[in-house]
């Protein structure tokens, strides 16, 4: 590919015509990861953000949202190969630890090494009820799926998360004794933020889940939308992995201008687009990104990703319950506890 390819703008992509009644009508949030499902399909629904998917879903027949969402409102996913999966760094859903004092960067780097370490029974220690302390998680609350997974981590290392919004104050009991606290990134935000502070502290959620709990994480799943809808699961199925078999199939400079129509459309404000060596650096940096997600596995491993799932939302809520009131005293010796902790896994 010659270098003037290589930098080009790339015009819009033709979208191709396809009859209505012949399709079903599919919805998903407006987020890159979200391309290989649309792209090239005039007629798949792009919503704003999750909530609003969560609320106007069975106006279609079917979409793929938070599979987190979807197990906790009792619903059973369509499919257990198809939605947005990663089996190490996803580089777009990280939290970046917010440091009050010399002792949280510790403490937050104990707490990484100890995620990075295999757990030998994930289900199980979440029916121990150890608890030592609380852990703050500002977000836009814009990803259940996100906030659920770093929930489940923490559970796992014995801390509660308290979860605000960006902006909302802080909760330390003792002004002095300020609690863990870390931010939340995802998406296409996420990406920016990435270019925009290259050397900043952060944990990347995929790769943490898959080294400690040795699954795949799973971040959205195809959900039924209309009661009564007119297309089978096949059906659905059938047309999704078509998307993904003309995904997979396609040039990369032609995924490259599907991708550069939809951040155009959807995302401009978050990109410069003005400089040539700003859309070289864009580009390489969503072949990474791509080559980090899977949006179909094969059906044996979906159905035990599914079954684990399902059995550790049933063992955190467990957990949840047993959550004590925060103990101030205890909460400032995070460290240490990580740190044996650590000592613990690393002997196993």
């Amino acid at each position: 590919m010659s270098t003037q390819q290589q930098l080009e703008v790339p015009q819009k992509p033709d979208q191709r015509v396809q009859n209505q009644e012949s399709s079903p009508q599919l919805a998903a949030v407006a987020y890159l990861n979200m391309l290989p499902f649309f792209a090239g399909n005039s007629q798949f629904q792009l919503l704003s953000s999750p909530q609003s998917l969560n609320l106007n879903g069975s106006r279609f027949d079917a979409y793929c949202s938070s599979l987190i969402a979807g197990l906790q409102a009792g619903k059973t996913p369509l499919s257990s190969t198809l939605g947005v999966f990663s089996c190490g760094a996803v580089m777009s859903v990280f939290i970046e630890p917010v440091l009050h004092k010399e002792s949280h960067e510790v403490f937050w780097q104990q707490l990484s090494k100890l995620w990075m370490h295999h757990h030998p029974s994930p289900i199980e220690a979440l029916g121990n009820h150890e608890h030592h302390g609380t852990i703050v998680l500002r977000s836009s609350g814009e990803s259940a799926q996100s906030i659920w997974m770093f929930e489940v981590l923490c559970a796992l290392a014995g801390f509660n998360v308290e979860v605000l919004n960006d902006d909302a104050p802080g909760i330390s009991p003792d002004p002095e004794k300020p609690l863990p606290e870390a931010k939340l990134f995802i998406g296409d935000k996420a990406l920016l933020r990435r270019k925009n502070a290259p050397h900043a502290l952060r944990l990347d959620l995929g790769e943490l889940w898959t080294q400690h709990t040795g699954y795949k994480a799973w971040f959205a799943a195809w959900f039924a939308g209309q009661p009564q809808s007119a297309y089978s699961v096949e059906n659905i199925e059938t047309v999704l992995s078509k998307q993904i078999d003309e995904w997979s199939k396609a040039s990369e400079f032609s995924r490259w201008c599907q991708c550069y129509s939809f951040l155009e459309t959807n995302a401009k404000s978050l990109f410069n687009f003005g400089q040539t060596e700003d859309l070289q650096e864009l580009r390489e940096t969503l072949v990474d990104y791509f080559a980090c997600l899977e949006h179909r596995i094969d059906a044996q491993e979906g159905q035990v990703l599914l079954g684990f799932y399902l059995n550790v939302n049933t063992a955190f809520e467990a957990w949840s319950k047993t959550t004590p009131a925060q103990d101030t005293e205890k909460m400032s010796h995070t460290p240490v506890i990580v740190k044996s902790l650590q000592g613990h896994f690393a002997s196993t």
